[in-house]
């Protein structure tokens, strides 16, 4: 089977700054790669340069086969391409439901929008899949951190997209709200069949559910393989993982 989502030779500057350099990637449908470096090594930059909000100064993007290198957001987004950010920003008066239904009837691959009670009934089927079923109803601004993490994962994932990108969907959790989040990605590749990349910190997690680790520094792709090889790779651990993994 073929690459769901391939980069070649991405680059991306900014000034005098390479931020991402020469990058190329590819990842398999219902592949979860992790994506890993220390801060500033380009990581949420690629994820920009994948959805759209930046444009590669040089190399190409396809995406199920199609370029889409010089597309806008929206248009990427329309394609089945969606995103989490590291801070989370629910319209605060607005309900949870509400907030989810946002992410439905403007963010569901095709053409057209969904109906109002069609993307109601969308948003419930996702919160009750997150456990949230419970707080429909709930203002936004009212839930906990690890609510409002789910409740970010819900909009990207009620959208129905086929990749996933998830920035730093673990940061400041507590353990347990980890663990629960780290069996809720592997139940959305395991029952809806997603892909994900995902950009993360807690090196022990990350490691654990990744199928690959693909990992950056100073915006260039050093190593990219196993997380058993990944984690033994003098390079990667000199560049990275002694001090992450502490």
């Amino acid at each position: 089977m073929g690459a769901i989502l391939e980069l070649q030779g991405v680059t991306k500057r900014f000034g005098g700054l390479t931020a991402v350099r020469d990058v190329s990637l590819a990842v398999a449908p219902r592949e979860i790669v992790g994506l890993i470096g220390p801060n500033g090594a380009g990581k949420t930059t690629l994820f920009n340069l994948i959805t759209g909000v930046y444009r590669p100064d040089d190399g190409r993007i396809r995406f199920n086969g199609e370029r889409t290198d010089g597309l806008s957001a929206y248009q990427i987004a329309r394609r089945g391409i969606r995103r989490t950010y590291q801070v989370v920003r629910p319209f605060p008066e607005m309900t949870v439901l509400e907030n989810l239904m946002v992410g439905a009837i403007f963010g569901t691959p095709g053409q057209g929008r969904l109906l109002p009670v069609e993307a109601a009934a969308q948003a419930r089927r996702t919160l009750e899949f997150l456990g949230l079923g419970g707080r429909a109803e709930t203002l936004s601004k009212h839930l906990n951190l690890g609510e409002k993490k789910r409740l970010e994962l819900g909009r990207a994932l009620t959208a129905d997209p086929a990749l996933l990108l998830l920035d730093e969907a673990l940061a400041g959790l507590t353990p347990s709200e980890i663990d629960h989040a780290v069996d809720l990605i592997s139940r959305i590749r395991r029952e809806l069949g997603k892909t994900l990349i995902i950009v993360e910190h807690v090196m022990r997690t990350i490691m654990k559910i990744s199928d690959r680790i693909v990992v950056l520094h100073h915006g260039e792709k050093i190593a990219d393989g196993p997380p058993d090889v990944i984690a033994r790779d003098p390079q990667v651990v000199e560049a990275y993982l002694g001090e992450a993994m502490l």
